[in-house]
């Protein structure tokens, strides 16, 4: 709750006479959740409890907030003021935090024109589960080097290798690759053919067939 409305008073934590109340409402907590001396020095407290100082965490608080209105909304210049521009400039100057983001306010999509199946080891003992035309296989790795994908179509055969950066999560990577994957048998114009698309990845295939999309990518 004390970091409620901190978008709004977040400079006053830049103020040392802030900071060291806020040290001190902590210190409060930390003492009560430890039972030490109360001469233990509150950063030492925090170390012990792996908890922010507070007035990092508002600071904090203040810009996932800014984060999330830069995302899905109107541009923070044309809603606030002095402060919020001040926030959303050091976020967009940020190498990671002024990346893209996949994130968007949910939308509904109930008219899928595919179909998802989802089976086990067993189904494959007899080679692919589903009698089909065509068959696309696609696959995502994340390793220290970075991020890829791969898309392999059986007729005609196509061989495709995507190379996704370094900060892409690896559902990002799964989804991405059937993603292509589909860009690819549009581009090949496929017409009038069943067409079967297999991934390892659970958590991909349930976010396709989700009717909640929150996912720019998918």
């Amino acid at each position: 709750m004390i970091a409620y409305g901190s978008v709004v008073w977040w400079p006053k934590t830049q103020q040392a006479g802030a900071i060291r109340r806020l040290s001190g409402i902590q210190r409060q907590a930390c003492l009560a959740a430890t039972g030490a001396m109360r001469t233990t020095p509150t950063a030492s407290l925090e170390v012990l409890l792996n908890l922010t100082p507070l007035h990092l965490y508002i600071q904090g608080e203040a810009r996932s907030v800014i984060s999330r209105l830069t995302r899905g909304q109107m541009p923070i210049s044309m809603l606030h003021g002095k402060r919020y521009n001040e926030l959303n400039k050091e976020l967009e100057n940020d190498p990671i935090m002024g990346m893209p983001s996949d994130d968007m306010l949910p939308q509904y999509s109930f008219g899928k024109n595919f179909k998802t199946i989802i089976t086990g080891r067993g189904a494959w003992k007899g080679g692919p589960p589903i009698n089909t035309e065509v068959a696309c296989y696609t696959d995502g790795s994340k390793t220290e080097e970075g991020v890829g994908a791969g898309i392999y179509i059986t007729k005609p055969k196509t061989e495709v290798s995507l190379s996704l950066g370094k900060k892409v999560t690896i559902i990002q990577t799964e989804t991405a690759a059937i993603h292509h994957c589909a860009e690819e048998l549009l581009r090949q114009e496929f017409k009038g053919k069943t067409i079967a698309i297999y991934s390892d990845s659970q958590a991909a295939i349930k976010a396709i067939s989700s009717m909640q999309v929150n996912s720019k990518l998918v």
